[in-house]
């Protein structure tokens, strides 16, 4: 593989890739069906391997991403993992076995949310869980300004907010289909 020069996804036959907060790095993922794996590498920008490739078993919905400061490493596979900027592990989130289907930063890159079918949690950057996990609901995603987590209930139609410590914020309300928050995070439609 030829270093600097420009970089193309077909020159690393990766699936994606995406840039570091302040440009100086850069991930990538690709993807073996036939082998069921996946495997992350981080390059400098002059395509200078940072770290030994990350093989984990394949994940459909997993991801690799920067935290918003470039400081972290989201890594979602197998489990979900904490990675400093040279793909070291610095924790493994985990809780009750349960099994994650998306984790996110929130906007301002403090806090990971992870969610599960019944289950989610936020996190620090060091790995430590923060407040209660946030039960009986699922699809946790972070509100556009990061100040708010909404989730669907698991039984019935209706959305919950909650807090970044997971406390309810609000009755759950009624939603039948999808929701849509102002750009600001402090309104929502259903």
């Amino acid at each position: 593989q030829r270093l600097g020069g420009p970089l193309t996804i077909e020159d690393l036959k990766d699936d994606k890739l995406e840039f570091s907060g302040d440009g100086t790095r850069i991930i990538t993922r690709s993807q073996s069906d036939s082998r069921k794996i996946c495997t992350d590498r981080l390059w400098d920008t002059s395509l200078r391997p940072l770290s030994p490739p990350m093989v984990t078993p394949l994940n459909e919905s997993g991801s690799v991403t920067f935290s918003p400061d470039g400081t972290r490493i989201l890594k979602f596979t197998d489990g979900c993992y904490l990675l400093d900027i040279k793909g070291r592990e610095v924790a493994k989130l985990a809780l009750e076995d349960a099994r994650w289907t998306f984790a996110e930063f929130s906007r301002d890159g403090k806090l990971v949310l992870t969610s599960s079918k019944r289950l989610g949690c936020l996190w620090d950057l060091d790995g430590k869980l923060v407040g209660e996990p946030m039960r009986s609901s699922r699809d946790f995603k972070f509100s556009p300004d990061g100040k708010r987590i909404v989730s669907r209930e698991h039984l019935g139609h209706k959305i919950q907010l909650w807090d970044t410590r997971g406390r309810p914020v609000a009755q759950p309300i009624p939603c039948e289909d999808k929701y849509f928050f102002s750009s600001d995070g402090q309104r929502i439609v259903t």
